[in-house]
């Protein structure tokens, strides 16, 4: 109850702190007035697909990771059903998850991205993340409780850093080729891709990984088991990396990526 109180009391003083903020910028950078239609993002995800191919393949492989990634909504239900943890130590692994995950992002994501570039981010991103899909779905195997734990925690620190990169680096270059082909702005198309995001929390986990996981821990998942929803989570993962590297537009950040390798091995 005090917890609960104390969040609330938070809350409130966030949102006082927000609407007291005055406007900074000068009148000429500022944003364009509020409009609903705009700011619609179910609305705006038709704009990522009307666009011409390279904008819609853009926009397909970031629907599939957010599909993906919504497979997290029935987490708990996986380590607690499935590998046998209570609630509390669910909620403790959710903490330091949640902590590395913090920490991960400036240290690992960032320099990686831009060492590797937008589109070899998202492409080994993918992939690492497959293979970390893999880990938790057979962490359910054996009956050492340690070993499960520790594959199971390695996995997810795993997922906690990599899929960061998919998510900026298509972010990235869904806003810069829909500048290029749409009037839109940045701040339109990044509400699109916010927009890709909600219609997948909403339709992955009742529609797709709800009913998977309920199939699979019962004992339906035949060879793939009790975490065979995890294998579901790897085609998404590979289906958007086979998206992203058919996509013709996507070539270009692999050009612009070489190009700024070769500048700076030149400077050097």
């Amino acid at each position: 109850m005090v917890a609960l109180a104390a969040s609330a009391a938070l809350g409130w003083v966030q949102l006082g702190v927000a609407v007291s903020m005055r406007e900074t910028l000068p009148p000429g950078p500022r944003r364009k007035p509020f409009s609903l239609a705009k700011a619609n993002p179910f609305a705006n995800v038709l704009l990522l697909f009307r666009n011409g191919r390279g904008l819609a393949s853009l926009a397909t492989a970031c629907s599939a990771y957010f599909l993906c990634q919504s497979n997290w909504s029935i987490a708990a239900s996986y380590r607690m059903g499935v590998l046998g943890w209570t609630p509390a130590h669910s909620s403790y692994f959710n903490t330091i998850s949640n902590l590395f995950s913090s920490l991960s992002a400036g240290k690992l994501v960032l320099p990686f991205m831009k060492r590797a570039g937008n589109r070899m981010a998202f492409q080994q991103g993918c992939l690492i993340a497959t293979c970390a899909y893999v880990g938790c779905g057979l962490s359910w195997i054996g009956s050492s409780k340690v070993r499960t734990a520790l594959q199971y925690g390695l996995s997810v620190a795993l997922l906690q850093a990599w899929p960061a990169a998919c998510l900026h680096s298509v972010r990235a270059m869904i806003v810069k080729q829909g500048i290029e082909v749409t009037s839109a702005g940045k701040g339109e198309l990044n509400a699109a891709i916010s927009g890709l995001g909600s219609l997948s929390g909403i339709i992955g986990p009742g529609l797709l990984w709800g009913p998977l996981f309920k199939r699979c821990s019962a004992g339906g998942g035949g060879l793939l088991g009790k975490g065979g929803h995890y294998f579901g989570c790897c085609a998404f993962m590979l289906a958007a990396s086979v998206i992203l590297r058919t996509t013709p537009s996507s070539a270009l950040f692999l050009e612009e990526a070489r190009a700024k390798e070769g500048g700076a091995g030149a400077a050097e």
